[in-house]
């Protein structure tokens, strides 16, 4: 969860992309000449304990307006100042100043500094990159200052443990409104720039990686950093920006050629099960029996209703069922009469691989049951909203007939809930049948926005999809088709939609966001996997 505030949304706002940027000849001739690395790929570089820090200063750390550091550290040493927090805040995070912590962050960072400056480059020379150039994995090097501008795309080719290495000899730029954007597993923790001077990020760069500087690091405003600031000797500048440290990035071991660095993605790579026994049904369309190996997790397991007033309460879940693939394009009933109880009757379920009765669209289905078809792979996913009036319980949901999968869920009654935006599941698994993907954003401001206007948004996972998203509301209904949607906050800050992308989308993270239309133009934000389709379920 990550928050930017005191400014107008960045997403909402036209970025001053260099629409019109023109790349002299020769720069386009070395990027052109960059496009593959050749050489021995690069291995991770050890953060050690740097790698808890978001921000990590040698002398101090100044921060204007309402920057956010989500999932990571505070930290200067040797110096001890901070200014500027609050306005600016830390989610999941500690502030770590003039302490043993920061000092052993420091020498774990002098330390990764000059491993990432040691490596040896795997391409020629750089001056300039981005403007719509696509890099693999590989070290990067700039003798002198190293420029980057318009949108860079880094390419993973598949593998989440892809590592891409920047030194700069002196100075990283970026221009105003730069773009980096990962694609195909490529992943944030294993992006490093190293920086030979000092780094400035000009306003509204969206940024993946780690800095690592030998002196200062400037973040211009309403930048969105997905890594870490880490100067060593140096300042960190903030103003009203966003860092959210990847999840998976924690202190890691020292890379060896057996070991795999951490990764938000599991590898593309699938597992192939053991042939499991026939179904004894001689029905086309086989359900899985008692003794199959199903299982069955929901996204939230724990859910804050969210409405305006006592009385219009909702929920919403998504399911994710797991079944050996022998049982693919199987239909399965999942029931929970005492969800639907709770909620009254009033529930609504959707799925892409949804089987409804001839004559009715199959995605939806409403009532305490709804029949889903398992894909290829065995797997199937399932959304179900609740409300107006949702009573708090715990409620089990089961999958039959036969299988043995079940799970439980709960509903907990309005409340003021801490600030932030939580996206359930935060990795999904598409289909193999249609390639879709369906996840919640839900987001928590503190109760004086009760009530304001929120525009949620994730343009990188409507770009991922052919078939776009489209954004679903508390009660059931279709609100918008496109990047983003607008709904209301509720009395205790809280506001959800359901995003459903697709058909055809492609494996990959994106960065979802849920900003406040109107003054402080507060934003959070949070990743979401795509993930391609595979087999899950034991054999």
């Amino acid at each position: 969860m990550t928050e930017i505030s005191g400014g107008a949304s960045r997403w909402r706002t036209a970025r001053p992309w260099l629409a019109a940027l023109i790349v002299p000849v020769a720069i386009m001739g070395a990027l052109v000449a960059i496009q593959s690395t050749a050489g021995a790929a690069p291995g991770p570089v050890d953060l050690g304990t740097a790698s808890n820090f978001g921000v990590l200063a040698g002398t101090t750390v100044t921060n204007t307006g309402f920057s956010v550091i989500t999932d990571g550290d505070l930290g200067v040493s040797p110096g001890s100042a901070v200014t500027g927090f609050p306005p600016g805040s830390l989610v999941d995070g500690s502030m770590e100043v003039a302490n043993p912590q920061a000092a052993i962050a420091q020498n774990d960072l002098t330390t990764a500094y000059n491993e990432a400056a040691g490596q040896t480059p795997t391409a020629p020379s750089v001056t300039f990159i981005g403007a719509g150039q696509t890099l693999t994995a590989g070290v990067y090097n700039a003798t002198s200052s190293l420029e980057v501008g318009g949108t860079l795309f880094l390419d993973g080719q598949g593998d989440p443990n892809a590592v891409f290495i920047f030194q700069a000899g002196s100075t990283l730029t970026t221009d105003v409104g730069t773009n980096i954007v990962l694609t195909n597993g490529a992943n944030a923790c294993n992006v490093y720039w190293q920086v030979g001077s000092s780094a400035t990020l000009f306003t509204s760069t969206t940024f993946e990686g780690s800095i690592m500087a030998l002196t200062s690091i400037s973040v211009q405003h309403r930048g969105v950093i997905v890594g870490r600031m880490l100067a060593r000797n140096g300042a960190v500048t903030l103003d009203d920006d966003t860092i959210l440290v990847p999840p998976s990035c924690g202190p890691s071991p020292s890379p060896s050629p057996t070991s795999a660095s951490p990764s938000p993605s599991p590898s593309p790579t699938t597992t192939s099960p053991s042939p499991s026994p026939s179904p004894t049904t001689t029905s086309p369309s086989p359900r899985p029996s008692r003794n199959s190996h199903c299982k069955m997790s929901a996204s939230p397991i724990s859910f804050v209703e969210q409405g305006l007033g006592a009385h219009t309460s909702s929920v919403a879940f998504v399911f994710n069922l797991e079944c050996q693939p022998v049982y693919g394009e199987s239909i399965v009933e999942l029931h929970s009469p005492q969800l639907n109880n709770a909620c009254h009757d009033t529930l609504k379920w959707y799925s892409a691989t949804g089987s409804g009765p001839d004559g009715v669209d199959p995605s939806h289905g409403t009532g305490e049951s709804f029949d889903v078809m398992l894909d290829d792979d065995g797997n199937a996913e399932a959304v179900v909203w609740g409300g107006p009036s949702c009573g708090a319980t715990s409620a089990l949901v089961e999958a039959s007939p036969g299988t043995s999968a079940v799970t439980v869920v709960h509903i907990k009654p309005p409340t003021d809930t801490p600030p932030g935006l939580t996206i359930w599941p935060a990795k999904q698994i598409e289909d193999s049948t249609t390639s879709s993907v369906a996840t919640i954003f839900y987001a928590e401001y503190p109760s004086r926005f009760a009530e304001s206007r929120v525009e949620f948004s994730d343009a990188q996972l409507y770009d991922r999809c052919a078939g776009g998203i489209t954004w679903v509301g508390a009660d059931g209904q279709v609100l918008a088709h496109g990047k983003s949607v607008v709904t209301t906050l509720d009395d205790n800050g809280n506001a959800f939609v359901v995003a459903l992308a697709g058909p055809s989308c492609a494996s990959g993270s994106t960065l979802g966001t849920a900003d406040l239309v109107g003054p402080p133009y507060t934003t959070y934000a949070s990743r979401f996997w795509v993930l391609s389709p595979r087999v899950t379920a034991d054999s």
